[in-house]
């Protein structure tokens, strides 16, 4: 073989081992590599109503369900407050009865012998109180039996006049309007007593959600007004990936897609998830996101949702994203 077969030979050798380097880059899997925070659903238990924190049952770290009761707030005043609207309740509710049905002629009678009855208890107050009067001035009386006859017309003149407006109501009958105004008042009373019970009942705080406490935000004794935070739960089966996808790569990644995953913590393992959302915006890199160029400023948001049965998954924990574009 002489030199130029040689040449030859060997330039082919060249051309053929490039093309196979072609063939076996253009076979390979393209996958999109991403670092970003994992995420999962917080919600902040708020106080419905104001009140000192009687005892608290819950730790941060402990699982709760949903509805579990977490803390009591103290109720002695909403308790007194309700014995109160419901004895004013009674009250309204038997007298808009009584306007209902009207009065009876023995009613009227009845009344009309209570006039009587306090007026000749007047007179004699009267009659007692001009001697009581005339010896006071004389300084046989004190002064307490002076004051204590005085008070005694005084008092039986209120009753007198009541009295004597409740017989010409009793006479004259009830107005429309009258037991209109009966009933309105009875019926701010039942939403008086109602608002009162959901004051109660909102002094026993519940978790809105099942999950962890993160975070205790309130002591025992201390006082709450209404929307003060009490603690944050954390739901860790809502949890997903947030990442930063370039505007290059952006167009090869679709909703439901496959997503392997891994995590410092756990470096031989590999999680699985799925894209989840796509931003339909782009945003400038967040500070807290490292790229690998430095030339792309412009990302959209991907978040992939993780399954986190195992609770391995922590809010703010850093994880690689693998997204293998060819699936």
């Amino acid at each position: 073989m002489n030199n130029s077969q040689i040449k030859i030979a060997f330039i082919f050798l060249l051309l053929s081992f490039h093309i196979l380097s072609c063939i076996r880059e253009s076979g390979q899997k393209r996958i999109i590599e991403a670092t970003g925070t994992i995420e999962s659903t917080e919600v902040e238990v708020r106080s419905k109503t104001f009140g000192t924190i009687e005892k608290i049952m819950f730790k941060e770290g402990k699982f709760v369900e949903k509805g579990d009761l977490l803390c009591l707030l103290d109720t002695e005043e909403n308790e007194i407050n309700l014995k109160k609207m419901e004895a004013k309740y009674r009250e309204l509710l038997s007298k808009y009865e009584l306007l209902k049905s009207g009065y009876r002629e023995y009613d009227v009678k009845r009344q009309q012998a209570v006039v009587r009855e306090i007026e000749e208890k007047l007179e004699d107050a009267e009659r007692n109180f001009r001697r009581i009067d005339g010896l006071y001035k004389k300084g046989f009386a004190s002064r307490q039996e002076y004051d204590s006859a005085e008070t005694e017309v005084s008092v039986l003149k209120k009753q007198l006049e009541e009295a004597k407006s409740q017989y010409a109501l009793l006479r004259e009958g009830y107005r429309r309007e009258d037991i209109e105004s009966a009933l309105a008042a009875v019926k701010e009373a039942e939403a008086e007593i109602e608002l009162i019970k959901k004051k109660i009942r909102d002094a026993s705080i519940r978790a809105p959600i099942s999950g962890i406490i993160t975070e205790k935000l309130a002591e025992k004794g201390e006082f709450l007004r209404e929307g003060m935070p009490v603690a944050l739960i954390t739901d860790l089966d809502d949890t997903w990936l947030t990442i930063y996808i370039s505007e290059t790569d952006i167009g090869a990644v679709k909703q439901g897609q496959n997503v392997r995953v891994k995590i410092d913590t756990f470096p031989e393992r590999e999680f699985k998830g799925k894209v989840s959302f796509i931003s339909p915006q782009t945003e400038f890199t967040p500070k807290n996101i490292q790229t690998k160029s430095d030339r792309i400023k412009l990302v959209y948001e991907v978040r992939v949702m993780l399954e986190n049965k195992e609770r391995i998954f922590k809010p703010g924990m850093i994880a690689d994203a693998y997204i293998d574009v060819n699936q």
